[in-house]
């Protein structure tokens, strides 16, 4: 712990927690940009922290595959599966 936080008491209530979160302008681009070319890998997020990034792109329908990097963190591929 760094000493500013030991040092730092702000007597207040926490923000008023936010349920669910608003759809990323910018993961709806990919998406798009996904389905413009189903069943072909793109790279869509390097050096994630965690490979639960994953999860995002599975919910929207996406193939996911993470793969694990040199320096611990996580290159996300996606494909848009091709039309049955």
């Amino acid at each position: 712990m760094s000493e500013r936080t030991l040092d730092t008491l702000e007597w207040r209530s926490p923000p008023t927690r936010v349920r669910g979160r608003r759809p990323s302008a910018a993961l709806d681009d990919i998406v798009t940009k996904l389905k413009s070319r189903p069943s072909e890998w793109a790279l869509v997020v390097h050096a994630a922290k965690s490979s639960n990034t994953t999860a995002v792109f599975r919910r929207r329908g996406c193939e996911v595959r993470s793969h694990i990097r040199d320096d611990g963190g996580f290159d996300i591929y996606a494909r848009w599966p091709e039309a049955a």
